[in-house]
């Protein structure tokens, strides 16, 4: 009878756990499907072992795990076999879950990561951190769930699983964080948040307190002779009535081997790394100039896992500071945000002051050249090759620009641009936004010119929110400029944005309570994954890097976007563009010339010469010759 009843629970065991969630984990289980086995957002039952409640009778002990609720067992991963098992119960989880569904924030502080050696194919595709062995980096892999919590409690959604895998608590662990995992233990299973933790309850010594005992947690404690006990597993269905657990102790399965985990890690990853990047028209809507700057601008910069990353221009960040060094793709994030902004945007909504004072041709595609004369007619003016004068000359104008934005604010008596077009539509003041690239250059020598850009910097960077106006400067440092010695808090004290490329950390020091970004549009094997920049409480943590684009092209040719002029009908030939002539200099000037209109492209539509991307459409000026440009 026994033997009988051992049976049948085998054959529900086997029912309840298809593929990788309860096979044998051998050289044969190499050749299963991937990510067929289990869907995010339902529970997710895991085979543990084997108990045998009489001599020659064995049963799966099966207990529901993501989805559903944490697992803990009291050995942590110095004990062999629990190393082996806690492998053996990652792979599972991982093997079973759609690509790209999972992500692991592991911690050893015994081993120093040697448990999850085998799975060092995902970290080094970034689709894990590197595990994490010391207290300070497991509180902050503590900061990170927390995070996660507080993100998807407020509203924002996330697709993914975060599992907190602990294989051993490091040295120095104590109340703190028990109480930290404790909290996640509770409110983690409604957010996509789930642990499993070896070493846990730790040890308790005489005079201390207990460490809480987590909620929603199937807990395996030892037995002696390599046993466990196994507790009532979260949810409706228990193994007891009176709160025992499982009659029966349990033997933890045999770890898998090392290539075969290596194996399934490799395929993974390489689909991870498909998954993670993203190319520039990716991030651009489906739809040209369908979106309103009333109460702000955003823009898709690139992902962050499976969700794509959004960064805004509003009230609450008005102005960006850009860090990295040569070559850590500042240009291409610049050029990325331009382009999403001016396709999400129409002129009536958006206006862009450029300025490029690196020597180079960074912004030369959003003006007409003999090669491609199409542009983007957001572009107020276009400084390819600045000089120091007419960066000042640009500054000057947008300063006047604010003083009459002011004045129109004070006749409606309101205070924002958001509140004077909400109440006066008829009224057109787009959103204005103020690219400088290396803009150290701008402020160096402290002579006259350094001194008023210095002062109208800091204008546009005090007042500039309440008029729409909006700077996004961009440079290897803000560091060793003599003109921004006495000004550094004062005008980098508006920038609550940065973005930190490679080699740009030091734009996240010169203010404790600036949001941060740290970003990447470096190749992915030559980035290291995991938090850059500081660590510490929520105001100055720093999340994890996102992909960016690995170039501002697509298929090869500049991603412009055009439009057909206003007065076109589909189908029908546009009258020929006016030609724009060149200016003497290499600074570039357009007025705005009328409202605007977005309409699905033609050929005929296209001026001569303009290359097809595979985007809708190029956004180009048919009509309204340049204006002059201004003057100093």
């Amino acid at each position: 009878m026994p033997r009988r009843f051992a049976a049948g629970i085998q054959r529900m065991a086997e029912g309840l756990t298809p593929g990788w969630l309860g096979c044998r984990l051998d050289a044969a289980a190499a050749s299963l499907p991937t990510g067929v086995d289990a869907a995010v957002g339902r529970p997710l039952a895991v085979r543990l072992g084997e108990a045998s409640p009489v001599a020659g009778s064995v049963f799966g002990v099966v207990v529901p795990f993501v989805g559903a609720g944490h697992l803990a067992v009291e050995s942590d991963a110095r004990d062999p076999s629990v190393a082996r098992w806690l492998r053996g119960l990652l792979l599972r989880v991982l093997a079973a879950l759609p690509d790209g569904a999972l992500r692991v924030a592991a911690v050893d502080g015994a081993t120093l990561g040697a448990v999850f050696g085998p799975f060092r194919a995902m970290v080094e595709a970034e689709a894990w951190r590197r595990p994490a062995i010391d207290l300070p980096g497991f509180q902050q892999v503590l900061a990170e769930a927390e995070e996660r919590i507080e993100r998807v409690q407020a509203g924002e959604a996330d697709p993914s699983v975060l599992l907190l895998c602990v294989a051993a608590m490091p040295q120095g662990a104590g109340r703190a964080e028990w109480s930290r995992l404790a909290a996640i233990a509770h409110a983690g299973p409604a957010v996509g948040v789930f642990l499993l933790v070896a070493g846990y309850p730790p040890p308790q010594h005489p005079g201390l307190e207990a460490a809480p005992r987590l909620e929603r947690t199937t807990h395996l404690t030892a037995a002696g002779s390599g046993l466990f006990r196994v507790s009532d597993p979260p949810g409706p269905h228990r193994f007891s009535d009176d709160g025992t657990g499982l009659a029966a102790p349990m033997r933890l399965d045999g770890g898998p081997p090392d290539d075969l985990v290596e194996t399934v890690c490799r395929r993974l990853a390489k689909a991870a790394r498909v998954q993670a990047s993203t190319d520039f028209a990716a991030l651009m809507p489906a739809e040209i100039w369908q979106e309103s700057s009333v109460g702000g601008m955003r823009t898709v910069v690139g992902r962050e896992g499976r969700a794509e990353c959004v960064l805004a221009l509003d009230d609450a960040t008005p102005h960006w500071l850009v860090g990295g060094r040569t070559g850590s793709g500042k240009t291409v994030f610049l050029l990325d945000v331009l382009y999403g902004l001016a396709s999400r945007y129409s002129p009536d909504e958006l206006g862009l002051y450029l300025l490029d004072f690196k020597e180079g041709v960074s912004f030369a595609e959003f003006t007409p050249t003999a090669v491609d004369p199409s542009w983007i007619p957001h572009a107020r003016t276009v400084g390819i090759e600045s000089d120091r004068e007419y960066g000042l000359a640009v500054l000057r104008t947008l300063s006047r620009e604010m003083t009459r934005r002011a004045t129109e604010l004070k006749r409606a008596g309101v205070t924002k641009l958001a509140d004077l077009r909400a109440g006066r539509p008829d009224v057109a003041m787009p959103r204005l936004v103020a690219v400088i690239d290396e803009f150290h250059v701008l402020f160096e020598g402290n002579d006259a010119v350094a001194r008023q850009a210095v002062a109208l910097l800091e204008e546009l960077a005090r007042k500039g929110r309440s008029y729409g106006i909006h700077l996004v400067l961009a440079s290897q440092t803000i560091s060793g400029v003599e003109a921004l010695f006495a000004k550094t808090e004062s005008i980098f004290g508006q920038f609550p944005l940065r973005v930190a490329l490679a080699g740009g950390g030091g734009i996240l020091t010169s203010s404790t309570t600036a949001p941060t970004t740290s970003l990447s549009a470096q190749p992915s094997s030559t980035r290291r994954p995991g938090y850059q920049g500081r660590t510490g409480s929520s105001a100055s943590r720093t999340p994890m890097p996102r992909r960016l684009p690995r170039s501002g092209t697509c298929c090869g040719t500049p991603a412009r976007r055009a439009t057909r002029h206003p007065r076109c009908s589909p189908g029908t030939p546009s009258s020929t563009p006016t030609p724009i002539p060149p200016l003497p200099v290499s600074h570039r000037t357009y007025g705005d010339g009328g409202r605007w209109s977005a309409a699905p492209s033609t050929s005929a539509c296209r001026p001569p010469g303009s290359r097809s991307t595979p985007l809708q459409a190029a956004i180009w000026r048919c009509s309204a010759p340049p204006r002059s440009g201004p003057t100093f």
